[in-house]
């Protein structure tokens, strides 16, 4: 079955058609932290903290990635726009501390909530910690965020019914 065929039968059903194609995209994730996870040796006992923030951090990334999905012509073109804004999620917690903008900057992509949550809750911090508490609201701003965002361009784009 072509792309555009199974397209079709699921357009229908917008939720269902988001929900699984988030599902296999969080799976897979959750299969590769976990392999990250044991090959680099962490704590047992981090093993829950660690894959929900990869899981929370990953879902607003998902509805970003669906998003270019959905405004690329072709599959070719969906990666040449996904990549970069992969990058442009990853790039900001890797050199936030080489200045006090770019740590500023940062804490606006869930990436960073990630390190921020994970390396908080493995140093004795409370999960409910002010930074916690501004990672936690990052990482759901942007799958709030990502979601409405879909949604209008699901309807824009005249796939909804």
């Amino acid at each position: 079955m072509s792309g555009k065929i199974i397209f079709t039968l699921l357009k229908k059903d917008l939720k269902g058609f988001l929900a699984s194609k988030l599902l296999v995209c969080l799976l897979m994730t959750l299969l590769d932290a976990a392999a990250v996870f044991f090959i680099t040796g962490g704590d047992m006992k981090d093993f829950p903290v660690y894959t929900g923030a990869v899981l929370l951090a990953s879902a607003g990334l998902c509805f970003l990635g669906a998003l270019a999905g959905l405004l690329a012509r072709d599959q070719a073109s969906a990666g040449t726009i996904g990549a970069p804004l992969m990058l442009l999620t990853m790039l900001p917690p890797l050199f936030g501390g080489l200045n006090e903008t770019l740590e500023k900057v940062s804490v606006a992509v869930p990436t960073t909530s990630f390190q921020t949550i994970y390396n908080g809750v493995t140093q004795d911090q409370e999960l409910l910690a002010k930074n916690n508490l501004i990672a936690l609201g990052v990482c759901a701003l942007w799958i709030g965020a990502g979601y409405i965002l879909f949604n209008l361009f699901y309807q824009r784009k005249g796939i909804d019914c």
